[in-house]
């Protein structure tokens, strides 16, 4: 994993002797992610990578706070958003699950 790059993903391949008993089990616990927009700064369209579990929101918000768009995601992949309809500024884009906010991400329109 590179620090100067969150997108960026390993594989790993585990051989184990299944014949053992087994001791101990963990929980693996599952990262909802997204990636930084780009181009960002934009002034008409921006995009995303995002991994999430089941489906979750992408809440637009400006400098207040103020919502001023929602996006639903499920899955993963990338996500293409029309920001020209929006006014010169600082916003956050800030995955939502379950009411709560997991992740933010902050984009600059510039007309």
């Amino acid at each position: 994993y590179l620090n100067s790059d969150p997108n960026d993903r390993a594989c790993f391949i585990v051989t184990y002797d299944a014949t053992s008993t087994v001791s101990d089990v963990k929980e693996v616990v599952y990262s909802e992610e997204i990636g930084s927009f780009y181009p960002n700064p934009t002034n008409e369209y921006t995009s995303l990578f995002y991994n999430v579990k089941g489906i979750s929101l992408l809440q637009i918000t400006d400098i207040l706070g103020n919502v001023v768009k929602n996006i639903q995601m499920e899955g993963n992949g990338e996500k293409t958003i029309y920001v020209g309809d929006l006014h010169k500024g600082v916003y956050f884009g800030n995955l939502v699950k379950n009411g709560e906010i997991i992740k933010t991400k902050k984009l600059i329109i510039n007309k």
